[in-house]
């Protein structure tokens, strides 16, 4: 089981969202984008560790963080890829953990912490962070063999 070592307490993860049909109807397009850091190695596309967001017609701010996704990637590959499964290991191991969401209404919280189905019963495949973090963690907890109490908070 991994643990999150002191010098790792703090991740900054970024989902960009795809824009809506209302948006694409608009012609808008999106002012955000990920790249890749000058010194990041490695072909995969959802792989980024910089977002730019332009600002203005000629003027954007890029900002470094740990990880950067694509608005393509799936509720799935955005739990694993995320680096959740190592706080909740983490949790598991006794350790408090905390994972939040940040940004403007309209940026996509709801749609990565739920998904899109606001379904009360995890288990579906566009489940976001908070059905697969159930899920993963009643899965690893029954592999054990340990009798535990699951106690969440959400805010």
């Amino acid at each position: 089981m991994a643990m999150v070592q002191a010098e790792e307490n703090i991740k900054v993860v970024i989902r960009i969202r795809p824009i809506n049909e209302m948006e694409k109807g608009r012609g808008e397009t999106s002012c955000v984008r990920g790249n890749k850091a000058e010194s990041s190695e490695g072909d995969d596309d959802f792989e980024h560790n910089e977002v730019q967001v332009r600002v203005g017609p000629h003027d954007a701010h890029v900002y470094n963080c740990n990880r950067c996704f694509h608005p393509e990637v799936t509720q799935t590959n955005f739990f694993q890829e995320c680096g959740l499964t190592g706080l909740l290991d983490s949790a598991i191991g006794g350790y408090r953990a905390c994972a939040f969401a940040f940004g403007q209404t309209g940026a996509g919280k709801t749609h990565t912490i739920v998904g899109p189905g606001n379904s009360t019963m995890p288990g579906k495949d566009d489940d976001g962070i908070l059905g697969n973090s159930l899920l993963y963690l009643y899965k690893k907890l029954n592999s054990l063999g340990v009798e535990y109490k699951l106690r969440l908070s959400c805010m």
